[in-house]
């Protein structure tokens, strides 16, 4: 009985263990299953005419031990290999003439002289390294210096570390990363325009047309409340969701990347598998965000990093970190989430905590979570992020002329309210609505029940 599968495939060694599976085949999933081993051999004939590797034609490169055997997404009939260990291997002419990409073999691993396998994902999130020189002894980036790092046109991992004038925006599970190039090596100043033809910002280009992952690290100086605390610290695998040219702080043109968390992925334009040329305007501007079904658990639970965070510094914007992720948030996340979807109205996916429409008016939430200590700074911090998310994303043409903003506390603050009286004043200029939850109920001050009447 055949224990391995053996596929001839055009995609390299990177691109394949950074996706953990071979994709996507036409095979019987029932005698898939039943074998342990996948060999890859290589194809030098890649339609992307992208990468060539370094193996002859027919070589097997690669044993992989067989996870599951999953749908693919990319066509009827197409299923994913996973594998969970592997090992490179240098097999000549080790592929047939065989005209299907995928045979079914009885191997003896004992004769192939096959040892050393290896975890796809050696080093757990949270792994903090002392520097750059153990991320590199540790192989999981190519250099000290770069932030990206890259082999033959696959992005491996990038380094989110700071210092320069157009700053990284890290948001925890999506980052606005910025590309390399046209940068001063002394000041860290943009001096020239970046390109996504530069071979670092290509590469990620190059990734996100394939749905390939990068692995992601996080330094002590990044201005950011994820930050670690020492060191860098290892935070996983991100997909890039899109790319766009911006303006920079010095004038120049700089490359932006969106990278999410694979749950927040969201399918758009640029993640679309590219064999020609990409269309030039699709460079220009952010994939539109589009309406998408709530789903109460995605939105309510917020991503946190495991390992050291950096309690030390900006104690408000962590203690806010920290209380976003209790259930107390979760709760009131999906309380009002399940409200929005017996009415049958949509959630729009972006980094506030909830969003819809009705009649063409948007209506955006930030939702905070609060104690007596920290109440008003949870205020002045729900009103800047809810005028920031407003008119960012009315700017980049996302949400309608018109929006509506709520300010949902996890429960009732008027009691305290009279200290903050002035606080109440400027919602009401802003047109903010302040609302809390009572009883699985939004709730608000008399003066404004007509803002919340749509909801309850």
């Amino acid at each position: 009985m055949p224990n391995t599968i053996v596929v001839l495939t055009y995609k390299s060694i990177d691109e394949i263990v950074l996706k953990e599976t071979s994709e996507s085949w036409k095979l019987n999933p029932i005698k898939a299953s039943k074998c342990k081993y996948i060999i890859c051999t290589r194809n030098r004939h890649d339609a992307r005419k992208i990468w060539h590797g370094k193996e002859k034609h027919r070589e097997a490169f690669l044993i992989g031990k067989i996870k599951e055997i999953i749908k693919s997404p990319y066509g009827p009939g197409r299923y994913k290999i996973r594998f969970r260990e592997y090992t490179e291997i240098s097999i000549p002419e080790f592929w047939g003439k065989e005209r299907n990409p995928i045979i079914y073999k009885d191997i003896d691993l004992d004769k192939l002289n096959v040892s050393n396998f290896k975890k796809v994902e050696e080093h757990k999130e949270g792994k903090i390294f002392k520097d750059r020189k153990e991320i590199l002894k540790a192989e999981l980036h190519n250099n000290t210096v770069f932030g990206i790092s890259q082999n033959q046109g696959v992005a491996k991992a990038v380094v989110l570390s700071g210092g320069y004038v157009d700053e990284t925006y890290d948001r925890g599970e999506e980052v606005i990363y910025i590309g390399q190039g046209g940068r001063d090596e002394k000041t860290g100043k943009q001096n020239s325009n970046q390109s996504f033809e530069n071979t670092f910002n290509k590469s990620l280009v190059f990734n996100c047309n394939w749905n390939i992952p990068v692995r992601v690290f996080r330094g002590s100086n990044l201005n950011s409340d994820y930050a670690p605390k020492n060191g860098y610290r290892y935070d996983g695998k991100y997909l890039i969701n899109d790319f766009w040219y911006s303006k920079g702080v010095d004038g120049f043109k700089i490359c932006n990347f969106k990278l999410v968390r694979k749950e927040n992925f969201v399918a758009n334009e640029k993640t679309k598998y590219f064999k020609k040329e990409i269309p030039k305007e699709i460079f220009n501007n952010p994939s539109p965000i589009k309406l998408s079904d709530i789903d109460i658990n995605k939105v309510a639970k917020k991503w946190q990093p495991k390992g050291g965070l950096n309690l030390e510094e900006k104690n408000q914007s962590k203690l806010e970190l920290l209380e976003k992720a209790t259930m107390q948030h979760e709760e009131t996340v999906k309380i009002i989430a399940k409200k929005l979807k017996e009415k049958n109205l949509q959630h729009k996916g972006a980094q506030f905590d909830l969003y819809t429409e009705l009649n063409g008016i948007g209506k955006l939430f930030e939702i905070k979570t609060w104690k007596s200590q920290n109440l008003k700074e949870q205020i002045r911090n729900g009103i800047i992020k809810l005028l920031e998310y407003k008119i960012r994303y009315q700017n980049e043409k996302l949400l309608p002329d018109k929006v509506e903003m709520y300010l949902a506390l996890s429960s009732d603050p008027m009691k305290l309210m009279n200290k903050y009286s002035y606080l109440l004043d400027l919602m009401e200029d802003l047109n903010i609505t302040l609302c809390w939850i009572d009883n699985k109920k939004v709730k608000t001050y008399n003066k404004l029940n007509k803002n919340i009447n749509w909801i309850n």
